[in-house]
């Protein structure tokens, strides 16, 4: 999960920074998860799979000097440092942890969250250890990636595109031309070359359903031809451009692998019911008409 690490250590607290629309359903969604689960003065809850702490900002910002207790866990498998808080609520950070195998005690948590977390997971595992957490009356929400949501959809053309980037020669070859720093490297006309290895991104772009332009490479890339052009040195920015970029290409491939089907969600069910969950909701989030996520609920049904 080395790519994961990166991106949090970054500062980023959300998956997708640059969606804001997404982002106001998401709060729109959570806030009002939290209303209907966060009735007890005092509430103990875990945010599972926190990455940057996207849940436990969208909490504190609601629940911040109010009356409510809330001591709130936070689990992932990288290395988190979350420092949202306030009086009312205290956090504690519980890194380097496998949601198959969570470090707490029996009935600790009274309501459950993860947002883009749980299916990274393996499902019986895990739902194993929620329902082993989980307190008498305790209550879960969880948003998932699905694998017909438009968020998959995206992804799979963005990664199809990377692949095509990154392993065709001529654009390669185009490339070491433009950036080498190399006195070895051949004279060339730049304006021709950064026209041809633009060709060749509209080809991709063409191929992949837009891929090139939903993964904003183009965009990122057109600085340096600029500077190119103008004789300054490129390659170090090339390098860490590309190094981005993959590590971005192994997030989307690790999100779409992670994403539920139709199966899992059935698996999902049947376990659940072997734990003595109940299962109150399952819903699909939607975005101007496309699905976004999976969307699932339930509650402790302990003697």
């Amino acid at each position: 999960m080395n790519e994961w690490d990166d991106y949090w250590s970054q500062g980023n607290v959300s998956c997708f920074p640059d969606a804001p629309k997404l982002n106001r359903l998401l709060l729109k969604e959570w806030s009002e998860a939290f209303r209907l689960n966060i009735k007890e003065n005092s509430c103990a809850v875990l945010d599972l799979a926190c990455g940057g702490g996207y849940l436990t900002n969208l909490l504190v910002e609601d629940y911040r000097n109010t009356d409510k207790k809330i001591q709130l866990s936070l689990s992932d498998m990288c290395d988190i440092n979350v420092q949202s808080s306030s009086a009312n609520i205290t956090l504690q950070l519980f890194p380097k942890v496998n949601n198959e195998s969570l470090p707490f005690n029996k009935n600790t948590f009274d309501f459950i969250v993860s947002n883009f977390g749980f299916e990274y997971s393996e499902t019986i595992q895990t739902i194993n250890e929620l329902s082993r957490v989980l307190s008498h009356k305790g209550r879960f929400v969880l948003n998932c990636h699905y694998i017909d949501s438009q968020i998959i959809k995206d992804s799979v053309d963005i990664s199809n595109a990377l692949i095509l980037w990154l392993e065709t020669s001529k654009i390669q070859s185009i490339i070491v031309d433009l950036f080498s720093n190399s006195n070895t490297a051949r004279q060339i006309d730049k304006n021709k070359e950064s026209k041809l290895l633009i060709d060749e991104f509209v080809n991709i772009n063409n191929k992949t359903n837009g891929g090139i332009s939903k993964s904003g490479l183009l965009e990122a890339i057109l600085p340096l031809l600029k500077n190119n052009i103008q004789l300054l040195p490129t390659m170090d920015d090339y390098n860490t451009l590309e190094r981005n970029y993959k590590n971005y290409l192994k997030r989307i491939q690790a999100q779409i692998n992670a994403a539920l089907t139709d199966k899992k969600l059935v698996t999902i069910k049947e376990q659940l019911l072997l734990n003595n969950i109940i299962l109150d909701e399952v819903k699909y989030l939607t975005l101007d008409d496309k699905i976004v996520s999976v969307y699932i609920q339930g509650s402790a049904n302990f003697c």
